[in-house]
């Protein structure tokens, strides 16, 4: 009877992969396997081959996509992680691996200030409502009686007015008529005098209004050449740290190429059948031209001549076997 498996195969990739950088361990626990990079007991090639293969048939493209990119690589292609950077006397040589890893991320800070200020538009409000003189202006009446009736002999009663009273009852409503005259006369300048104040406090209040008005296009213009400034400001700064992004990757790309040209890695070589395998195990077919990989000019000439090689180490492998399976029968 079969026994389970402890640990399921994405499980032992997180195990191998401890710190998903790309950087895979021989084992990443036990001494002297836990160090990568030695050239003895490092991840070699021959342990990355089979790996890339299962991670192919499991889909762990992200994976592997991180294991490619960590690759250490020289002009002669990629390597695995089993070895160092040397120069040609063969010492110890600049690690071409760490230029790579150089950022370049622009990192100066150019906020957009803004002018906030308020250009609310204030409005007078006063009141310039109308008023009106209401007063009443009666015309009054002397209604007194004049008259009254007298006996003459041989005529009998009589009426007469008193010429006196009648005079002074004239005089009395003529004084009574001036009075509403003078009334009406006064509630009409008053009404006229409430008439002009009005138009002149909507005339004061119009002018205020259009001082507002004039204030706030002010407002709003400087606000608005100010935010100009403010963009132009902003734009300038990231022009400038565009710039030293593009000086820092075009040093970075020099510095990559001196490195390169200086240093050649002690790691097992990947070589054309080694990057089709990483072409085949992302899904691609390796005979194209074209690549979805990052890779390094020597390395693009797969196709054709990663097949050959494969074919060449199988051809190998066959004689292996043949030879072993000839010694067991003798």
């Amino acid at each position: 009877m079969d026994s389970k498996r402890r640990l399921t195969f994405p499980q032992v990739v997180a195990l191998l992969e401890p710190n998903k950088d790309g950087v895979f361990y021989r084992h990443p626990k036990l001494s002297p396997w836990n160090d990568p990079h030695s050239k003895e007991w490092g991840f070699s090639r021959d342990q990355m081959i089979p790996l890339v293969a299962a991670m192919g048939v499991w889909g762990m493209k992200a994976e592997i996509h991180r294991l490619w990119d960590a690759l250490p690589e020289d002009l002669l292609g990629k390597h695995a992680f089993n070895g160092n950077y040397r120069n040609f006397l063969g010492q110890d040589g600049q690690d071409c691996s760490q230029i790579k890893k150089r950022g370049c991320d622009a990192t100066a800070s150019c906020p957009l200030d803004v002018d906030t200020r308020d250009c609310s538009l204030k409005t007078d409000n006063r009141d310039c409502s109308l008023q009106t003189d209401t007063r009443s202006c009666p015309l009054q009446e002397d209604t007194r009686s004049c008259g009254h009736d007298i006996d003459l002999p041989f005529h009998g009663k009589v009426h007469v007015n008193d010429p006196v009273c009648e005079a002074a009852k004239a005089a009395q409503n003529a004084l009574y008529s001036k009075d509403k005259a003078a009334c009406e006369a006064a509630k009409a300048a008053q009404n006229v005098a409430y008439s002009t104040s009005k138009a002149a406090c909507e005339t004061a209040k119009s002018t205020q209004n259009a001082l507002y008005a004039s204030q706030k296009a002010t407002c709003e213009a400087g606000k608005a050449s100010q935010n100009a400034i403010y963009s132009a400001q902003k734009a300038s700064c990231e022009t400038a740290k565009t710039g030293k992004k593009y000086a820092c990757e075009g040093q970075k790309a020099a510095d990559q190429v001196l490195c390169l040209t200086t240093n050649v890695h002690s790691g097992d070589i990947l070589g054309p059948a080694g990057v089709n395998l990483f072409r085949r195990a992302l899904g691609e077919n390796p005979l194209n031209l074209i690549t979805g990989l990052i890779v390094p000019p020597v390395s693009i000439g797969t196709g054709q001549l990663g097949e050959a090689e494969l074919a060449i180490n199988a051809g190998f492998v066959s004689q292996k076997v043949a030879i072993w399976m000839m010694l067991e029968m003798t």
